[in-house]
């Protein structure tokens, strides 16, 4: 039996700066919504301790392709959305926010209690000042002409503190931009002072772009025009880097256009277009998404995925090609790549175009080429899906001493990091550390220490470990703690993952093979085995009925047999030799 590394989660942290506003993504949809069946399964994500938790729940909101919701600083869920309303964390929608995004789309889609069929058309914010209080750009869709037409961007802002603490809608529907916008939706970051706010959208079928300032002054707009026009109706994801110093616009049809941005003053600059001729040209959906140190930039066209690395001279020389669709039959209609969101844990999450039980992943998106490792499938759900998050970067503080930096602010590290990958004694550290640390300081609790950004570390032997990193600055230092474990038993870790639905599994206990009932006795299962930490144990497609288990160790494990038609059936049962 492999050593295996596992980490118990008793860390602390030393810093009070944590900005959680994006730890809880929710996902989820139904396909048959009626009067009968009002409500909609959903997959939650809670990033905590630097790691993913996944848990299943439900409730009224119908989440289609639009998508926008905050935590608070703690990563406490506040308000949702699926762009006809607003809801608090209760479930209870928000007094008066109905009739977002007015015009044919809403009249047709919300009417019939489904969410809104725009992706990356929404971002959510908080305000400078009130911490009640928060705000919702958004992009709606018309028939204008006979074409279905992104008309304008509009504001709303929401107060938890209204209603006796029941939340209210302050302002709905403020035009901020009267004009066709393009279809790589919008993004946003925060300004050089560390408070204020950019967001930024295209118009569309130009070379022109809105770049909005929210401040305690309001909102202000201006216009530029600046690098290739984009002539083609396409949609894509416009995403600022993670430190706010360029910002990407893909599609499949316009190619991959990049521009560096001065937050202090907002102005695009040094455009760079680089066109990538291939089969995913004939597709209409694309993806960007970034690795958290900003180095890697990553696009998708559906069936490819590529890396380039944008601290190179020739950034278009550096083009990769790390993925490519790999279709499944156990992955409800399909699992392309499409939009994709750079997690709170540094991962890149990957949904596809359609509604689907699967998710992709970057596992390691700050590696170069195939060491990033992308992993297709990599989560598959009890539910279909089909929205994403567009977060900003939360954890992105002022442009110390730049002209703007006049508020005060400082860039006070925060440590954070995960693991992967463990093979044997041998463990990847992965720092997930935010507001500029230059610093890396990591004690492995067997008298060795690191001062690499993500090392590799062996142990010597079983046994508890405390690991700790430091991250310092000229600000500061922060320290995270994790206590880790090398055992005997175990693999790799998956996150936890609640199923439904019942099998009959027998022996119980097993020592040599575990059987079940079959639902169709010839056709081909896809099997999971996770013990009681959450940690996967054996992966494999087979029609047998049956699984191996001699050679794991004594314990309580969970089978997940997933049939070709996306059924999902699992039981809890014991190995004992």
């Amino acid at each position: 039996m492999k050593n295996i590394i596992l980490l118990i989660f008793c860390g602390f942290s030393l810093s009070v700066f944590a900005q959680k506003e994006d730890n809880v993504w929710v996902f989820g949809y139904d396909f048959i919504p009626s009067p009968q069946n009002p409500g909609a399964e959903r997959i939650i994500f809670n990033f905590s301790d630097d790691s993913l938790k996944i848990h299943y729940s439900s409730g009224s909101m119908i989440l289609y392709d639009s998508y926008a919701s905050i935590c608070d600083t703690a990563g406490k869920l506040l308000l949702l959305s699926n762009g006809c309303y607003i809801e608090n964390a209760n479930g209870v929608a928000i007094p008066n926010s109905e009739g977002l995004n007015p015009g044919k789309l809403y009249d047709v889609t919300c009417a019939q209690h489904e969410g809104y069929n725009f992706p990356q058309n929404m971002i959510m914010l908080p305000d400078h000042a009130l911490k009640t209080k928060y705000h919702l750009f958004h992009i709606p869709i018309d028939i204008i002409s006979g074409n279905a037409t992104a008309y304008g961007l509009l504001h709303s802002t929401f107060d938890l503190s209204l209603n006796n603490g029941l939340g209210d809608t302050e302002a709905k529907n403020e035009l901020v931009v009267s004009d066709m916008m393009g279809n790589d939706g919008l993004h946003a970051v925060r300004h050089a002072n560390g408070r204020d706010w950019w967001i930024i959208g295209s118009k569309r079928f130009t070379n022109k772009f809105f770049i909005i300032l929210l401040d305690p002054n309001g909102i202000s707009v201006k216009e530029q025009t600046i690098g290739d026009t984009l002539f083609y109706d396409a949609g894509g994801e416009m995403v600022f880097s993670p430190n706010g110093e360029k910002i990407a616009l893909f599609d499949p049809k316009n190619d991959l256009n990049i521009f560096d941005f001065d937050r202090c003053y907002g102005i695009l600059s040094n455009p760079i277009h680089i066109p990538l001729a291939d089969s995913d040209d004939t597709q209409i959906l694309g993806a960007a998404a970034w690795s958290a140190d900003s180095r890697y930039l990553y696009v998708s066209g559906s069936l490819l995925v590529y890396q380039f690395d944008i601290t190179a001279t020739d950034v278009g020389a550096t083009k990769q090609l790390v993925a490519e669709y790999d279709p499944n039959i156990f992955c409800f209609l399909n699992s392309t790549f499409n939009w994709m969101e750079l997690g709170p844990d540094g991962i890149i999450y990957s949904r596809p175009a359609n509604g689907t039980t699967c998710m992709n992943r970057i596992n390691h998106p700050e590696r170069p080429g195939a060491a990033c490792g992308v992993e297709q499938r990599a989560l598959m759900f009890d539910y279909a899906y089909k929205n994403i998050p567009n977060f900003p970067n939360f954890r992105l503080g002022p442009v110390d001493g730049s002209a703007c930096d006049t508020l005060g602010i400082d860039n006070h590290p925060l440590a954070g990091w995960r693991y992967a990958r463990p093979d044997i004694l041998t463990v990847d550290f992965t720092s997930v550390s935010w507001y500029e640390p230059e610093q890396w300081y990591w004690t492995f609790g067997d008298g060795t220490v690191s001062t690499e950004r993500n090392p590799q570390h062996v142990f010597p032997g079983p046994g508890p470990y405390p690991v700790c990193l430091t991250v310092s600055n000229n600000y500061g230092s922060d320290t995270k703690c994790k206590t880790v474990w090398v055992t005997t038993t175990a693999t790799e870790e998956t996150p936890a993952i609640a199923r439904k639905g019942e099998i009959l599994v027998f022996p119980n206990p097993a020592s040599e093979r575990v059987f079940w009932t079959k639902q169709n006795a010839d056709a081909p299962e896809f099997i999971r085995l996770y013990n009681t930490l959450g940690q996967l144990q054996l992966e494999q497609q087979t029609t047998d009925g049956f699984i191996d288990v001699k050679n794991l160790a004594d314990g309580i494990y969970h089978l997940v047999v997933q049939s070709a038609s996306g059924s999902i059936r699992s039981a809890n049962f014991v190995i004992q030799h």
